[in-house]
């Protein structure tokens, strides 16, 4: 399950990288076709938003399997280790996804 989030997690902040925060500079500059960009880019945004609720739900389920992150009484430094970073990892995930969701994206599609 998680080998699967972390390709998902790749792939998006790859898409994020290489073409949304490119066209957002590009918006923000003024340079090209202003309305092909914003069309593509609240395409590409619709696209990530989407991926965003589905990481949610990743994190939802190791929440689930990790009892909320609490591992058991016998369980070694390595094994509370892992609870802790995936508990990390969740808070990241949630901080990420709502600045993108509620702060970069409305403001970047927002007339100029």
């Amino acid at each position: 399950m998680f080998e699967s989030f972390q390709t998902e997690l790749l792939s998006h902040l790859s898409e994020e990288e290489q073409h949304v925060f490119p066209a957002i500079r590009q918006l923000e500059s003024a340079n090209g076709d202003r309305a092909e960009t914003i069309a593509a880019l609240k395409a590409a945004c619709a696209r990530l938003e989407s991926e965003h609720e589905q990481a949610g739900a990743a994190l939802a389920r190791f929440a689930e399997l990790t009892d909320r992150y609490t591992p058991p009484d016998w369980a070694c430094n390595t094994f509370r280790a892992m609870h802790d970073t995936l508990e990390r990892l969740e808070r990241n995930m949630h901080q990420h996804v709502h600045q993108e969701n509620n702060v970069l994206f409305p403001r970047a599609l927002a007339p100029a």
